[in-house]
């Protein structure tokens, strides 16, 4: 499986498609949230969990057991900061599922931080008509 980040893509997509976060293992694989904003943007979208105020130890649990989980649900939180921007040049790979089990991927074409353009790569897109 592996380490991956979150991507949340504002801008238009080609064609229409039903969601709007996706997955990537095209930049740093370290669960950060990243964004292309509406302006074709690509951010770090600054998403960070922190403990709260007054939050009693760990209780020393492995990760994954339940009394970990709860705690980790009950003394965390999520905080948003401002974007930080990004210099980025190169190709993401993005990518999820529907409600459906459909798989939706795509490929943004990113130059100095700004996405170029957005191709779909599944579900397959329309072709486009033939000429005749």
């Amino acid at each position: 499986m592996g380490m991956f980040d979150d991507i949340k893509c504002d801008m238009s997509l080609p064609g229409p498609c039903p969601v709007d976060d996706f997955q990537t293992k095209d930049l740093d694989c370290t669960m950060t949230h990243y964004a292309i904003r509406r302006d074709g943007r690509l951010v770090d979208a600054n998403i960070r969990m922190e403990k709260k105020a007054g939050a009693p130890p760990d209780p020393g649990k492995a990760f994954m057991d339940r009394d970990h989980i709860e705690w980790h649900r009950k003394w965390w939180e999520r905080k948003e900061g401002p974007d930080i921007p990004m210099e980025y040049t190169g190709s993401v790979n993005f990518y999820s599922n529907d409600k459906d089990d459909v798989w939706w991927e795509f490929c943004a074409f990113v130059r100095a931080g700004v996405v170029t353009e957005i191709i779909q790569i599944s579900p397959n897109p329309t072709p486009l008509a033939q000429k005749g």
